[in-house]
């Protein structure tokens, strides 16, 4: 929306002159702009809602084509350092607790997971660098989920698989 506003210059040696000031796109009242807590309310529940079909298809072939190409980068292509196993494994260690690491913003959430990538890229073989970080980010997201099983009081158990954070809901559960 563009308003238009008019006013006079006043200065003493000339004559008054019309002038024009345009603004655009006026900033909304405080009033009228969303809370920090409603847009991390959104993000989670967009972030927990099932994905659709097309959406499941499309991340499937993009992660069949990137793992594709990078064994064809990790087999095909060579480098001058040697794939050393504690460097690999500190490295795999330090990535999966970077990428555990979530920082909420808006209606998303980053980690810090650079932080391990540039050392990655100075000690291992970078051919085999993209293949180590989906092996890593895997492991890292896996550790995040589990079967939490409830035990009744009459002796039945009920298993709740693929709970986010099991650590978290058990202690929540059992805190009551």
């Amino acid at each position: 929306m563009t308003l238009g506003v008019r006013g006079y210059c006043e200065r003493s040696s000339e004559p008054k002159r019309e002038v024009h000031r345009f603004r655009a796109n006026p900033m909304p009242p405080a009033s009228e702009t969303l809370d920090v807590e409603e847009l991390f309310a959104r993000g989670r529940e967009r972030a927990l809602a099932a994905p659709s079909t097309r959406e499941m298809g499309v991340e499937g072939a993009a992660g069949v084509g990137f793992l594709a190409v990078a064994l064809a980068m990790a087999i095909g292509f060579s480098s001058p350092r040697p794939l050393e196993a504690l460097p690999l494994a500190v490295l795999v260690g330090a990535y999966v607790v970077a990428c555990r690491a979530k920082f909420d913003f808006a209606d998303g959430y980053t980690v810090p997971t650079e932080l391990v990538l540039v050392p990655m890229l100075f000690l291992l073989p970078t051919p085999v660098v993209p293949l180590v970080i989906s092996f890593s980010w895997t492991l890292g997201r896996l550790l995040d989920y589990g079967t939490v099983i409830v035990r009744g009081t009459g002796g039945s158990f009920e298993p709740i698989p693929f709970i986010g954070e099991p650590l978290a809901f058990r202690n929540h559960i059992t805190a009551g």
